[in-house]
Order: C-alpha cells, then structure tokens, then sequence
C-alpha cells in the first residue's frame, strides 16, 4: 500500500478490517520518530527480492509482516537502527524513563512491585525481543530510601538465571497471600517479615522460598511437631502480626503497664530502646515476639508470671490460626511457582511433586558459589563428573521407558545448562546449580515420603520411588566428595560455610538412606506375604513349632546355602524361604503372561484359518516392499512407507550436500526452513497422528487386498496396538514387523535356485552359532553401570529391530506365528513390568542381609572380652559375598532379565559365541543319542512308572484310584489327540488341557518354535521333534497322567449340587460353533463352581499348574525354563546337566531335610530323611527296652506317614528287581531272542536308576555307574575330534594291512577307518537304532 495515501501504512487483519502496520508503528518508535527514516526502511520491506533473499529467516506477525526483531538480527537494518536505539526504545516502552527521560522510580510496596514484576514477566514471556532482551525490576537505594524500577538489557544467562528467580519468588509470594487470603489471615505480615529479616537487595533471591519454609514449620509446630532447628525469632513476629484477635492487644498492654519489656528483652533492651527511641508500644511489640519465639517456636514451658494466662491463651490462638492452613497448600505454591518460572519439576519420581521445609534454607546461600569462583582444576574436575552423573541418569531412565516430557526437558535443561558453564569455564555456576538441584530433589523426596499422601500410592508406585530415591541417593553420594575437594582448594573466610552447604546435602542424603530403609523393608515384607504367608510354622522335625517371619527373614539368615544349592536346585528347591518366595512372585506373573498369550493365539489362529478358507495361502502379502523388492521393515498399509522413507532421505541428503556439517547459524535456520516445508508439504493429520500424505503416498498393493486379507489384516493390526501398548514407546513402531529370522524351512521355501538354497542353508547354519537379534535366551548386555557400580539392566524386548549386518529380507513372512511370539514376549514384559521395581528394591536389601557364617554345620561367633566384660556377636559374611546373593543374582538374570545364558564371548577371534557352540554340541549330542533310541524311549516309561507308583501308593496327592481313572481318561482321548498331530489347530479336549494347564512344561518352546505357515501334514511332522517321539510320547503320557491324576482330586460342583472331577467340570468351547476348524478353548462349564462355591479362576489354574509341574519335577527331573538352575547358565554346565538334569530333584525328593515348597503348596522332607529319623527313635526305644511300633508310627505326622510309605515302596521295588536279576542270570544267554534281550537290558538298566539313589550298600556302586559316564556333550566333542582318524593312513587295510582290522566287536572284521566313519556325528541315528536292534550288547555295561 502506497505512503501518500496514508500517514500510517494499513494492513488486512484477519477479519479483513484496515488497521495501521505494526511493524511501520515500529520503525517509527525505534527510529526516534523519524517518519522520513521509518518510511525509507518499510519501504525495504516490500521489495519482493527482498523478502525473497529473507523470508526464511524471518518470523511474519499476525499481519502478514516481518517481525522487526528479526529484520534487526538477520538483515543490515541493524546498521541503521543500533543496539542502543533498540534498549533505549524498549526502555521507554516499558516505563524505565518518565517523560522527562529521567530514570523512572517507583515506591517499594507489594502493588508497585507486583504490578512491575507482571509488566517484566509479560516482555520476557511474549515480547519478540525476548529472545535477545530481558526485563528486570531492581530495588535501587535513592536518598537512602528503598525504590523499584523496572528495565531492558541485553539478554545474558547470568541476568536470564536472575529474573527466574526473582519470577519465582514474585510468583511464590503472590500465591503466599492468595493463601492466607483465603483463610482469613492478614497478609501485611508477610511484608513485615521480609524487612525483619533483613531481605532488602536484589542479590537474594530466596526471600519467598524462606518465607514458604518458614509459615511450613509454623503449621507442624502448630500442630504438636517439633523441628530438629529452631525458627528465626522473625517468624514469632510474623504469627503475631498475622493474628486477629483483642488478646494480642491486651498482651501489648499488660507489657507496657508493667514495665515487662526490659525483664523480657533483657541485654537487648538496651538496643530495642535506642532504635524505637524509647516508643513502648514498640518494645512491647518486640517483647511480645521474643516471649512468643521461646514459648511457641522454641516449646518452652511458660513461667509464672503476670502474663503467663494471656500468652497460654494467644498461642494456642495462633495454633488455630495455623492449623487452618495446609502446609501441602504452600509446597504446592512453592512448585507451581518454580514451574511457572520455567523450572520444571522433576517429575521422574512420579506424581505431583512438593518441597520440603528445611530450616537450614534460612540462612545465608550464597557461600558455596563464591567459595568456587576461584577454584579451577578441581572444580573443572567436579562438574564433569556432574555431568557424567546426569547423563547417566538420563539414559538409565530411559532405557526404562520412563522418559515423561517433563524429565526429558527438565533432564536436557541441566545437561546443557552444567556443559554452558563448563565450556565457559564457569564451573562455580555449574557446580553451585547442581547442588541446589541436588538440594531441592532430597528436599522433594523426602516431602514426598513424609506426607500422608505416600500411604495412598500402591506397592509399584511405593516401588517406583523408592528405587528413584536409591539412584539418587547413590549418585549424589558418588560426586560429593569431588565437590568437596573443590571447594576446599578455595582457602579464603567463605570456605567453611561453602563446605557445611555441601555437609547439608551430605546429611540430607543420609537422612534419606534412613528413611530409605524405614521404607522398603516393610513394603517388600507387606509384598512378599501373599506369596508366602504371615508367618511360617514348622509342622514337624527338628524345628517343629519354630515360628519364622517374612521380616525375620529379610533381616538375617543363620547359615548360607550349599554349594549344591547354588549351583544345582531351582530357585522352588532352595533351602533359602526367600528365594522360594521370590521364585513363586516371579512364576506367578509369567503364569499370567502365559495364559493372556494363549488368550491372543486362539484370536491368531481364528483369523489365519479365515484367511486360508477364503483361498490365501500365506502372509507375504502383509510386508512391504521397496520398488527393487526388498522388505523395508514395515507391514503393509494405506501409506506407501518405502516411497516416503526414499524421499525423505533424498530430502535429507540433498540438504546435507547443500549445507555440509558446519553450518552457520543462518545456515542452520536456513536448513530448519527448508526441512519444515518438506515435512509441511509431505505429511497431514489423520487418526490425530501425523502421516505421510495419502494424495501423494497412497499405497496401490494395500488397495488391491481382499475382503478377506482386510479382515486378517485388521485383526493382526488390532493385536500387534495392543502388544505394543504394553511395551516402551521408544522401542515400537506401530507399523513395524516383528523381526524374527526365518527357519530353514521357510529359507529353502524362499529360494529361487539350487544356488540361492544352498546360500540359505549355510545363513541357517550360521544362525545356529552366531548370536542374533532374536536370541531370546541371550537378551543384549548393556555397557552402562548404576551409580552402585552394578551393571544396568532392563527387561527384556526382542522382535523389534534387527542388529547390524542383518537383513529385513531374512525376516519371517509368517506372520501369525512371529506374532504370537510378539504376544509370548510382550505379555512376558507387561507381567515382570508390575513387579521389577519392588523386585529391584527387594534386591537391595537382601545385599544388607546378615548371613552367619558356619563350620560344620554349626554358626561361627564372635567373641571378645575385656576388663571382666565378654561381647559375644554372630560372625557375618561381607555384603554381597555369599552364595545366597549369589543364586538371587543369577535367578534375576534368567528370570526376569531373559539372560538365560551368559555371555562368555565368542571362540578366538571368531563370531561364533561360545553359549551357542556349547548349545549345538548338547543338539547334536540328542540327536546322535536319543534320536530313534528304543533303548531309552522304553527305559524313560520304565523308570517314570515306579516313580509314580511309589508317589500313587504314598497318596500324598493322589492314590493308585486317580491314576486309575487318569489312565481310563488319557485311553478314551488318545485317539482324538493323535487324529489332530500335524493339525496346527487343536480342538480336542486333552490337546486344550496339555495346553491349558502347561502339562508338557513347554510353552516357550511351542511359542518359539511356531509353525502355522507350515500347511501340509507331512511339513509339520518332519521336524527334529518327531525324530525323539519315542521319548516325547513317553513324558506326553507320564506327565499328563499325572495332571489328570491330580484333577480328580479336586472337586467341583455343578449346578445341581453333584460333585464331579475338574476334568469333568471342564467342556470344549468353540470359537465359532458353525466353523469348528477356527479353534476352541477349554473353559469351566456354565454354573460349575468350585466345591465350596466359589468360581474357578485365573489363580486357581495357576495353582494347579504350578502344583502339578512340581509333583512330575519331583518324579522326573526338572527339564523347563522356569525352573533352570544356575549352573545351566554356563555353557559347560548345560554340557555338563545333560541327562543329569534329574538327579538332584531325585536326592531332594529322597534326603533333603524339612522345608516348604511353593509350587506344591506344601511342607516336605527326603523320605529317607523322615525314615532315618522314625528308624533312629525305633532303636532309641528298642535299646531303652521301650518299643512301641504301632504309637511311634500313629504320631506321626501325616506328611510323615507319607514318606514312610515312598521309602518303604521304593526299597521294596529295589529288592524286587534285585531278585528278578537273579532269576535272568540264570536263564541262558541268546543273542536272537530280542525280547529277552530288551527285558534284561531294561531290568539291569532300571535296578542301576533306582540303586542308585536307595540307600543300600549298593548305592554308590550303583550311583558310581552313572557318574563316572562322561558329559554327553565331550563324547560328541570326541567322535567329531576322531574324525581326525579318517585321515590317517594306518587306519586302512591298504595301507597297514591286518593291523587295520578289528578283531571282535560289532566291526569285526572291518578296518578301523570303517568304525569311525559309521559312528561319527555324521551319522547321528546310526548308533542308537543298532543298540535298539541289540540289545544284549548294551546289557554288559550294567552287568559289569
């Protein structure tokens, strides 16, 4: 618009309305009003190459024009108009000058300063020059007197740091009033305190925090709670002036008529007098405030003087005063203030954050800072270890996924703020912030902990803080002693206050490590008692009537585990009840995570059997593709992901070719620009989420899907939301895949050529010994430590990005199986989420538990006497040193850390980790002994049915009647289960049992190993687990005879009152009952309760789960993941268990003494324990002449009797096969009778199983039989080593004639060259398919 029409250029508002240009309003201001100078520059403005060459750079106000801040930082229109013609214009804007021009004064009262303080927050907060510029109120001195002004000056951090201050304390104060306002008090006192206390000068800026603190302790003192300091006699003054009542009057009074001041004042009268020239009311006024201080603040008893009556009576008035004021009121002013000054509270501990009062905060604060200005290596020295402390604790949290966007700002803000003032060299700043950072987060916690509000958190929130509050504790621990020896390298007379700022901090921290452990001990007691009872009672033994607590325990333990123990046993076996405890808290929430993700496979299966009625044969569909074909890492959608990902990285490149790395600040504002306006031009909001463009990316193959693809598609979208909402949102991406690595299988299914398969053969092969990203057993090591030192650890997350050097393309493309692997994983982390914290807090106290140290059984003392005086003391182990730690360590590690196997590194220089080479010598060992091995197979059901015969005819959990019956239900189901193997989905009722209730244990291993992509019958049967069928349906019928033997045993009740068995209460529901092959449950009948009424729940199958696991552990050995011991996280102790892994189970169930299993839900003992002591009372009595069989035995408890029964069936069964042996030994060896043969061989074998674990004198031959055969995993290591032999030329007739031929054996005849070849790993079911053909040739072993 042209200048000669209008004095005043006019613009189009919003409305459309003519108004004057601002920014021509401005020039005229900041040019003096210079009309000819302003017009000269706006017109510049509307020079379209002008704005052309500036438009990036600058901001547009409302008006569709350059912001004049802008034109002045990024154009040479600065040459024009100076940096002082900018602060002198902003001066008079803001009211620095008076119209004269001289510097504006104003009277210090509240509304002045308050009305200041608003116009300075206003230009700091919104003005455009803000970001160059700050507004300040100053108290100045004028004639002595105090005045206020308000001014603009150049922005630095250190006046920036100064108005926040000032803001937070304007802020606070205003919120004091409001406060007191509210509740009826006079406000007028508060300024009166400030004067009192001597606050004048801008320098203290902590006048409303004291103020706060102050009126905090006024109200605990009101309320009967004493502080450790006593208040400054000021605040007497200020209850006094704040209080309303003729009472205060009357004291003033009585005061002066009786010339009480002087006794009161006493040497200080003298002073008073002299400063109130002699005005008694006053020295009254003081006298009244020195009685209140030490009567009320200070708690002294009131003599009997004239005024004792009248001062009871104005304090307990000031006591009502106080108490209608919330001292959580004021902290929360306190933090709203500092919020709205622009510091954040630090909301990582969760909640709404208050302060806490500290009387030390009244005293003088700026000591520490001017006592480190001079320091410089130390102090240097210090503040990077400040730094390297909060960065730690920014990326300890966030690997949490705990990164709230107030800790991620407030986090940044420090970090920046501490590395400014290191490379400015100012490390006294940096140093004194973070001490008053570190002061107000103790001061917060310790609020936070104190208050009633604490009690109402649940145990995870409790959890969550508590672990906070230890981190904190710890790091700010670990740099105090640094900022110590920076402070004392400044030697001048501020040193010792500068050191007892930092000793406060010091005590403060200590005085949380005492509240620290006040709280967590009974919070993990309280935690620990749904899991393991009030209270533990020993019902008989030794110890019997011996009562231990949960509390008792975390305190203290009398002896440390055994070295079999921590090595050897599963946590549910310990002989420590903690261990047991934290074992059923953990089985109990992978229980859950178990059963929600059998919950999501029916959905899955469901959807994929839709999809494949409707004629789609696979899932490659769901994975997008880039143009060349490859997978982006992306599932299919309405967005053509790839494309967009292609631009926006040619965007990228084009910008960072344009720009380079060192970019000017322009430059930079330039490149921010130009990334916008691709981001503005390529993205819209759809669903509240930005997304790329669908007008540009539209995704044709997602449009081309069918009715019955959208429908899976839909459905697997819904559950992978689902699953990722239980998981950090740092570490999913709502389109991402889930990144498991195909299997062989599914590789040679995706080969193109003879070429590309044997490519995919040797990438499979590869898998099997190089650690990978969905290595589930071996969740990745972190390279951070704690501020303890420890490592740092998080629960596990896998399938969710790919490690360096792998390929999208090797991704799975069955997608409902990799999908509920997705499921099992994050189910797994939601579980262990609700409990890691107090599970980490639990941790941390039992490293302080007192664990006595033993010889012989017996616990080691302490004894020292002197001076006729003997102190006696159990004699501990160090922290941290014992095996109990130990094993708890481990358990955490594989447990709740997925760590199942340590990382011992790779082999030499190789990638091949050395975890996973000793996993495929124990793989290639099955294979090689087990595989096709009738020899075992029978000799596994051989041993497993005396075992249950003696725990049937015991008839602790169930009797020989339940096996009975569980056999008849296992026979007239058989048949349906068989009918479904290959079947992906399983509807028969004893498949949806197995499944239902874990029988078989493996469920990892059935998620893992996944195969519904897998549609032929003859594809899911041809894999290694039907070469070990003759095994698998051995323990398939064992174990799920015991789990049906055992639900006899609880009863249900169905809706007419008869009592039935829970496997009769439970029926085969159908996810679809008109499409049958869609899947089906097994729920509890409509109307069926448990026999007392109740439902049947969640808990209920968990019990019974766990209580079954246990009974089939005890029985058979212990082969699942849960119940690994600690030795199997070695790579040589999996070698080394190897078919070992029942033997210890066997010797606890046989000779441990008296403790309580959780899984079983019941006490137990080594039946050759109970026996040895029955049989030591019975030849006690016998030599006394005393014995009484029949009574010994009808004492017993009934847990005892039960174990003389196991004794006494086992030692009968070991006598019975001793005097079978001897009937065989007699009847004539015949090669060609195999079914002699097989009897004798499993005879022998079975009398060696049970032999060596009853005690007789035969048990350690016996025993001796089975140890000394050497880890299965070295013979394999020994026959691939022999291999060797093939190349030895002595080894062949050829070359060494006779002597290359064997003499006798089963290669008689043959050249030794032959024997290596046949019986190499080469050849795995050589071996165990002859033995199973020959019998008789492995029975020698057991006869010698």
């Amino acid at each position: 618009m042209g200048m000669s029409c209008s004095i005043v250029p006019q613009v189009r508002n919003s409305k459309g309305e003519a108004v004057d240009s601002r920014l021509f309003m401005d020039l005229l201001s900041f040019n003096s009003n210079n009309r000819d100078a302003a017009r000269e520059q706006y017109l510049i403005t509307k020079n379209p190459e002008f704005m052309g060459r500036v438009s990036d750079k600058v901001k547009l106000d409302e008006f569709g024009e350059p912001l004049l801040s802008d034109l002045l930082k990024y154009t040479d229109l600065n040459k024009f108009i100076s940096t002082r013609q900018v602060i002198e214009t902003l001066n008079k804007k803001i009211g620095y000058f008076d119209r004269k021009g001289n510097t504006k004064y104003h009277e210090d009262t509240y509304e002045n300063y308050d009305s200041l303080m608003s116009t300075a927050s206003n230009f700091n907060n919104h003005s455009e020059y803000s970001k160059d510029y700050t507004a300040r109120v100053d108290r100045v001195s004028v004639d002595g007197n105090t005045k206020l002004t308000i001014k603009v000056e150049p922005r630095t951090r250190k006046n920036t740091l100064e108005f926040k201050r000032a803001e937070y304390n304007y802020n606070l104060n205003r919120k004091l009033r409001d406060i007191l306002k509210q509740k009826g008090i006079s406000i007028g006192a508060l300024s009166t305190l400030e004067q009192r206390m001597g606050i004048n000068g801008v320098s203290d800026f902590d006048r409303a925090s004291r103020t706060a603190n102050g009126l905090i302790e006024l109200i605990r003192i009101a309320r009967g709670y004493r502080g450790e300091q006593a208040l400054p006699e000021e605040f007497a003054h200020c209850a006094l002036e704040m209080l309303d009542s003729p009472l205060k009057e009357r004291l003033f009074s009585l005061i002066t008529n009786q010339g009480l001041a002087r006794e009161i004042l006493g040497e200080e009268y003298d002073r008073y007098n002299e400063l109130y020239k002699g005005d008694t009311e006053k020295l009254a006024t003081e006298a009244a405030g020195k009685l209140l201080a030490k009567h009320f603040l200070d708690g002294q008893e009131i003599p009997s003087k004239p005024y004792k009556s009248l001062l009871t009576r104005i304090i307990d008035a000031i006591k009502n005063m106080f108490g209608k004021l919330s001292s959580l009121d004021i902290r929360t002013a306190m933090v709203e203030a500092d919020r709205e000054a622009g510091k954040l509270a630090k909301s990582i501990l969760g909640g709404t954050l208050t302060d806490r009062m500290d009387i030390k905060n009244i005293n003088r604060t700026g000591q520490l800072f001017q006592a480190l200005n001079e320091s410089t290596s130390k102090a240097r020295e210090a503040l990077e270890k400040i730094i390297e402390t909060e960065i730690k604790r920014y990326k300890i949290y966030s690997g949490r996924g705990e990164k709230s966007k107030e800790f991620v700002d407030k986090q940044r803000d420090l970090i920046q703020d501490l590395q400014g003032s290191l490379r400015s060299n100012s490390e006294a700043q940096g140093i004194y912030m973070f001490v008053e950072d570190a002061s107000d987060t103790l001061a917060q916690i310790l609020t936070r902990i104190e208050s009633d509000s604490y009690d109402s958190l649940s145990t995870r929130e409790k959890a969550i803080l508590l672990r906070n509050i230890r981190n904190y504790m710890f790091s700010y621990s670990n740099v105090i002693q640094t900022i110590r020896d920076a402070v004392k390298e400044n030697k001048d007379e501020l040193n010792d206050d500068a050191i007892s700022k930092v000793n406060e901090l010091a005590a403060t921290i200590s005085e949380l490590y005492s509240s620290y452990n006040n709280l967590a001990l009974p919070l993990f007691t309280e935690f620990l008692k749904p899991y393991m009872g009030e209270e533990i009672v020993v019902p008989f033994g030794k110890d019997k009537g011996k009562v231990i607590t949960v509390e008792e325990l975390l305190k203290s333990a009398d002896k440390d585990i055994t070295v079999f123990d921590r090595w050897l046993d599963s946590m549910a076996d310990s002989s420590d009840f903690l261990l047991k405890g934290i074992d059923s808290v953990v089985k109990d929430r992978k229980e859950d995570a178990r059963l929600a993700t059998i919950d999501i496979d029916k959905r899955l299966q469901a959807a994929l059997i839709k999809l494949e009625q409707a004629g789609v044969k696979n899932t490659s569909w769901m994975y997008e593709r880039d143009a060349e074909g490859n997978k982006t890492g992306y599932y299919i959608s309405e967005v053509n992901q790839a494309e967009f990902k292609k631009r926006r990285d040619q965007m990228y490149n084009d910008l960072q070719e344009k720009y380079g790395d060192d970019m000017t600040d322009e430059e930079y504002q330039a490149y921010r620009q130009e990334v916008s306006q691709w981001y503005r031009e390529n993205v819209e909001k759809r669903n509240n989420e930005w997304q790329p463009k669908l007008s540009i990316y539209d995704n044709e193959a997602f449009s081309n899907l069918n009715e019955a693809q959208l429908e899976y598609y839909n459905t697997i979208m819904e559950i992978k939301k689902e699953l990722d909402e239980k998981l950090p949102p740092n570490r999913t991406k709502p389109l991402g895949i889930v990144t498991i690595r195909k299997d062989l299988l599914e590789r040679m299914k995706s080969s193109g050529s003879i070429t590309a398969g044997s490519r995919q053969i040797w990438e499979a092969s590869k898998d099997l010994l190089i650690r990978r990203s969905d290595d589930i057993d071996s969740a990745t090591r972190t390279t951070l430590k704690d501020f303890e030192g420890n490592e740092v650890k998080y629960l596990p997350i896998f399938y969710t990005s790919l490690k360096e050097g792998e390929s999208y393309n090797d991704v799975s493309e069955d997608t409902t199986s990799t999908i509920l692997a997705y499921a099992a994983m994050a189910n797994d982390y939601a579980a262990m989420n609700e409990v890691i914290d107090i599970l980490e807090v639990g941790r941390g106290l039992l490293k302080e538990r007192e664990i006595q140290e033993t010889r012989a059984g017996k616990g080691l003392m302490e004894r020292m006497q002197a001076f006729g005086t003997t102190v006696e003391s159990k004699l501990t182990k160090g922290k941290g040193e014992s095996k109990f730690i130990a094993r708890l360590n481990d358990f955490y590690d594989m447990q709740i850390y997925g760590r199942y196997m340590k990382d011992e590194g790779t082999i030499g220089k190789s990638k091949v980790d050395a975890g996973k080479a000793a996993n495929l010598i124990n793989r290639v060992t099955a294979l090689n002994t087990l595989a096709f091995n009738l020899l075992a197979g029978i000799s596994n059901m051989a041993t497993g049915v005396v075992m249950m015969n003696i725990e049937s005819i015991s008839g602790e959990y169930f009797t020989a009647k339940d096996n009975f019956i569980a056999d008849k239900i296992y026979s007239a189901n058989i048949m349906q289960y068989l009918a479904e193997v290959g079947d992906r989905v399983k509807t028969s009722k004893l498949a949806l049992w197995y499944e239902k209730f874990n029988v078989l244990q493996d469920y990892e291993g059935e998620i893992r190993n996944g195969e519904y992509d897998k549609k032929t019958w003859a594809s899911r049967l041809l894999n290694e687990g039907a070469l070990f069928a003759l095994q698998n349906s051995g323990e398939h019928w064992m174990q799920g005879r015991t789990s049906l033997a055992l639900a006899n045993t609880i009863k249900m009740k169905s809706p007419d009152g008869k009592i039935v068995s829970l496997w009769d209460a439970m029926e085969v529901v159908y996810t679809d009952p008109n499409n049958k092959k869609l899947g089906a449950s097994l729920q509890v009948k409509e109307g069926y309760t448990k026999e007392d009424g109740t439902e049947f729940t969640n808990d209920d199958i968990k019990r019974f789960t766990r209580k079954s696991a246990a009974i089939n552990q005890r029985m058979h050995g212990i082969y699942n993941k849960l119940d690994k011991n600690a030795l199997q996280k070695l790579g040589i102790g999996r070698m080394a268990m190897m078919y070992r892994k029942y033997m210890r189970p066997a010797y606890n169930r046989r000779f441990r003494g008296i403790t309580y299993n959780y899984d079983l839900q019941e006490w137990t003992e080594g039946y050759y324990h109970t026996a040895g002591r029955f049989m030591g009372k019975l030849i006690k009595e016998l030599r006394q002449g005393q014995l009484n069989l029949a009574t010994n035995y009808k004492n017993l408890d009934q847990r005892e009797k039960y174990n003389i029964k196991r004794a006494l069936i086992e030692v009968s069964t070991f006598l019975a096969l001793g005097l079978l042996l001897g009937a065989l030994d007699g009847i004539p060896d015949d090669e060609d009778d195999w079914a002699i043969n097989m009897a004798e061989y499993q005879a022998r074998r079975l009398f060696t199983e049970v032999g060596a674990l009853t005690p007789t004198p035969l048990m350690l031959n016996e025993a001796g039989k089975l140890l000394k055969t050497p880890a299965a995993g070295i013979v394999t290591i020994e026959g691939v080593l022999d291999l060797a032999g093939l190349f030895n030329p002595s080894n062949y007739e050829t070359f060494n004639g006779e002597d290359a031929i064997l003499k006798s054996g089963r290669y008689k005849g043959e050249s030794k060259a032959t024997k290596l070849f046949w019986e190499s790993p080469l050849f795995p079911f050589h071996r165990t398919i002859y033995r199973g053909l020959h019998p008789d040739e492995m029975t020698n072993y057991f006869k010698t």
